[in-house]
């Protein structure tokens, strides 16, 4: 089977299996019985190894509503290898759906951060098959399309591509506008039309984090730009203002959605949950000691929160109450969790650590 064809299946089978998804596995682990305490409710099911040995730097499933919402369609991104797999047979055999590898010996340019991105309004060609947008250390962004295993597009996206990077899209393109935003090395967010190649707007405020929210684009403002927390359109222009305000102080380094209009704020020491219909915070937790946290991942209902640290471990949250279920960790690798991936449906997670190990684990 060519890699197109695995590609298709993979993705068909995701939309068959939204005929026949169980509700039950989109709830949180219950909590312990007494005869269950021993009992783990994540257990370790696979150490997958990557032979290009690189390490990860970002992992995440495939979010995108409009093609496959229950989707385990996984993305590992290293400085120079893009790999999608198959989570759906991970452990019994590894499906690797698609691999792109970016070789520039003359500019010498690395991948620097990706997100899934809906298939393009315009074309029939990917009609419902999600894609990936890559940043590029030259400021370049690049288009995936893991059907065909190439790059589609590549334009200039005019960040600066040295620091860190990040990339925010929609679960789904609304109005046939194909938007996306790039946070850049210099902390300026734009909002770019990725059919058009040209930049919509930008967040005129130093920007920490950005997420997309229930369609709307939400932006953490550095503590240099006041703090605090802006919600945008799709166009990025700004919205009435949502009566969130700096964490104590704290500047949000990350903003990761839950659904339900709902988001949570990343700060130095802590984890909130904001309810931005009601303008509030509902939810705290944080790690329980003073360990440093690399990594955090969420599932797409906002059930469980997974956090890695930089000794290796991790630990499994509800979100809604911010208690503490149970605690994971990578084995025989002495290195801190690179990166963390939940899938849609809190079933897997997936830690990345050391030069390409990857943990998978299935809950119980």
């Amino acid at each position: 089977m060519t890699p197109a064809e695995t590609a298709q299946v993979a993705v068909d089978r995701d939309q068959e299996n939204l005929k026949t998804t169980d509700a039950s596995r989109n709830a949180p682990p219950s909590p312990p019985t007494d005869d269950q305490q021993a009992e783990p409710y994540y257990k370790l099911k696979a150490v997958l190894k990557d032979t290009r040995v690189q390490p990860a730097l970002h992992a995440q499933y495939c979010h995108i509503s409009t093609a496959v919402p229950s989707s385990n369609l996984l993305l590992v991104l290293c400085a120079n290898v893009l790999t999608i797999f198959d989570d759906f047979h991970m452990g019994d055999h590894v499906a690797i759906v698609a691999q792109y590898v970016h070789e520039d010996a003359e500019e010498q340019t690395t991948m620097v951060s990706a997100t899934w991105i809906p298939g393009a309004v315009s074309s029939e060609v990917h009609s419902g098959s999600p894609r990936i947008l890559l940043a590029l250390s030259n400021g370049s962004l690049a288009v995936v399309d893991i059907i065909e295993s190439q790059v589609t597009q590549m334009f200039d996206g005019g960040f600066d591509g040295s620091g860190y990077v990040l990339l925010a899209a929609p679960e789904a393109w609304e109005g046939g506008k194909e938007h996306v935003c790039v946070l850049g090395g210099n902390s300026e967010a734009s909002v770019w039309d990725v059919a058009n190649e040209e930049r919509v707007s930008t967040i005129e405020k130093a920007v920490s984090a950005v997420a997309y929210v229930d369609g709307a684009l939400v932006a953490a403002y550095e503590a240099s730009a006041g703090g605090g927390v802006g919600r945008y359109d799709v166009d990025g222009k700004a919205l009435e203002a949502s009566g969130c305000a700096v964490l104590d102080g704290e500047e949000v380094d990350s903003i990761l959605p839950v659904g339900n209009n709902a988001c949570v704020l990343r700060g130095e020491r802590e984890f909130r949950l904001w309810d931005m219909e009601e303008g509030k915070i509902t939810s705290t937790f944080k790690l329980k000691d003073k360990r440093d946290q690399s990594e955090v991942a969420f599932d797409a209902n906002g059930a469980v929160a997974v956090l890695g640290t930089d000794d290796g471990d991790g630990r499994v949250y509800d979100v809604q109450s911010g208690e503490e279920i149970c605690e994971i960790g990578v084995v025989r690798v002495s290195s801190e969790v690179e990166a963390v991936a939940v899938s849609n449906d809190g079933r897997h997670i997936v830690f990345a650590a050391g030069s390409g190990f990857l943990f998978r684990f299935l809950k119980t």
